[in-house]
C-alpha cells in the first residue's frame, strides 16, 4: 500500500499540450467590478485573489496542468488572443501573482517561469483584455511532494468511519527528504497526546523498523512531537538508498484517551549537495554575465524534487539535500527554452556532485534578433502596486 502511495505522490508531470486541457462553461450574473491593487504605470493589472471580478455573462474557463521550477508555455488562444496579437500588457493576474516571473509573449506562446515547489499544489488564474472575449485560464502547479500524509487507521466498519484528522508534517526537504532540519509532527485542534503510547516508525526497505519515540521531544502545545536534526543524524547515516516508509501513531491521553490514529508517508534520505557552473561551450570558461538568473533542478521518474537555484557572478549555482536519483538541471529562460540542459545522477555514497551546464551565446544572439513586439512588454515584477519592469537578459 505504501508503494502505491509513493507512486501516487510522485507521478510524472502532466502534459501541457492541447489534449491535457479541459474546458468548462460557467454562467453567472452581476456587474463586473475592477480589481484593486494595480498601478496605472504597470503594463499588467494585478487583481487580488480576494477581489475577484464578478462576471457579467458567460465565462469560458480553460484548465492547464503544469508544475514548479520550469518554464510554463501557454497557447494565446487559451486567453482569447491570436498568435499575432499576443501581448502580455493585456494580461491580468487574478490569483497566484507570486508564482509568475518573467512573463513574455514570444514564438506564438505566452511563457513564464515558476518558482521552487513549496510543498503544496497552487493555482494561477489569468485573463486577457480582448474585446468580445470572456476567457479565464486556470493553471494548476502540482506539487509531487507528498505532504498530505495518508491516514491508514484501521477501524470497525460497524461503528462507522471516524472523523478525519490530518497530521501536519513540517521540515521535509526536496522530494520529501528527511534529515536536513528538524522534523515536526503535529495534530491540529485541542487533542491531548499521550507521549509514551504514541510512536513513529521508520520501515527500512522492508528489512526492519526503527522506533523514533525515544528520539523525539513533545511540543509545548502538547499536540505533537519534534525530531531534532541532531537526534536524527545517526539514524539517517544508517538508512539505505531508496524509499523510507514512515508511519506515525498518535494516541490521546486523559479525556482524549479514545483518540487513536495512524498515518504514513514515503520519505527519502538526502545524501548530496549539487554544485554547478554555467560554462561557455567555446571558451570552456565560466559565464559571468548571468548573475541572478535561475536554474531549475528536476528529479526524474518518481523523484519529486522541483527546486530552483540562483546563478552568481562566477556562473555558479548550488542546492543541498538531494536524495539519490537522476536529475535534470536547466537554465530557466522564457525567451529561449529547452536548449541549456544537463543530466546528472546522485548516488547513495555521494557527498557532493559537480555539474556543468553548457551555454551557447549564439543562440541568445539569434533569439534577440527574432524578438517580437509583444516581448518588449515582458515584465518580471508582479508585486501589487509595482511599476512592472522589463529586464532584457539578452543585453547582458
Amino acid at each position: 500500500m505504501l508503494a502505491a502511495l509513493s507512486m501516487a505522490a510522485h507521478g510524472s508531470d502532466s502534459s501541457q499540450g492541447a489534449g491535457a486541457r479541459a474546458k468548462e462553461r460557467m454562467h453567472a450574473s452581476g456587474q463586473a467590478q475592477a480589481g484593486s491593487g494595480s498601478s496605472p504605470a504597470s503594463p499588467i493589472e494585478i487583481v487580488d485573489s480576494q477581489g475577484e471580478e464578478t462576471p457579467d455573462g458567460d465565462l469560458e474557463r480553460e484548465f492547464l496542468p503544469s508544475g514548479y521550477a520550469r518554464v510554463v508555455r501557454v497557447d494565446p488562444s487559451d486567453l482569447g488572443m491570436s498568435d499575432e496579437d499576443a501581448d502580455v500588457s493585456r494580461i491580468r493576474i487574478l490569483e497566484g501573482q507570486d508564482l509568475v516571473e518573467d512573463l513574455v509573449a514570444q514564438g506564438g506562446e505566452i511563457r513564464f517561469i515558476t518558482p521552487a515547489d513549496p510543498g503544496q499544489t497552487r493555482t494561477i488564474r489569468m485573463r486577457a483584455d480582448v474585446p468580445g472575449v470572456r476567457k479565464e485560464l486556470k493553471i494548476e502547479l502540482a506539487s509531487p511532494r507528498f505532504l498530505g500524509v495518508a491516514d491508514i487507521t484501521e477501524f470497525d466498519e460497524a461503528e462507522g468511519r471516524p472523523e478525519y484528522v490530518p497530521l501536519l508534517v513540517k521540515g521535509l526537504g526536496a522530494d520529501n527528504s528527511i534529515g536536513t532540519g528538524d522534523l515536526v509532527f503535529e495534530v491540529p485542534g485541542s487533542i491531548k497526546i499521550h507521549p509514551v503510547a504514541s510512536n513513529a516508525l521508520l520501515d527500512v526497505d522492508g528489512r526492519g523498523t526503527i522506533a523514533l519515540r525515544g528520539l523525539w521531544t513533545p511540543l509545548e502545545s502538547g499536540r505533537g512531537f519534534v525530531l531534532s536534526h541532531e537526534a536524527l543524524k545517526d539514524v539517517i547515516q544508517r538508512l539505505p538508498e531508496g524509499d523510507i516508509n514512515l508511519s506515525v501513531t498518535i494516541n490521546g491521553a486523559g479525556k482524549d484517551s479514545a483518540f487513536s490514529r495512524q498515518w504514513a508517508f514515503v520519505a527519502h534520505v538526502p545524501v548530496a549537495r549539487m554544485e554547478g557552473r554555467v560554462i561557455d561551450t567555446k571558451t570552456k570558461e565560466p559565464v559571468r554575465d548571468l548573475v541572478g538568473r535561475k536554474v531549475g533542478i528536476t528529479g526524474m521518474g518518481t523523484n519529486g524534487t522541483r527546486t530552483v537555484a540562483v546563478v552568481d557572478g562566477e556562473g555558479r549555482f548550488s542546492t543541498d539535500g538531494l536524495s539519490a536519483g537522476n536529475y535534470v538541471v536547466e537554465l530557466l529562460d522564457s525567451r529561449v527554452t529547452g536548449f541549456t540542459k544537463a543530466a546528472f545522477t546522485v548516488k547513495r555514497d555521494d557527498k557532493s556532485v559537480q555539474v556543468e551546464l553548457p551555454y551557447v551565446a549564439s543562440v541568445y544572439a539569434l533569439a534577440k534578433a527574432r524578438r517580437t513586439r509583444s516581448d518588449q512588454n515582458a515584465v518580471d515584477d508582479f508585486r501589487p502596486g509595482g511599476a512592472g519592469r522589463f529586464v532584457d537578459h539578452l543585453q547582458q
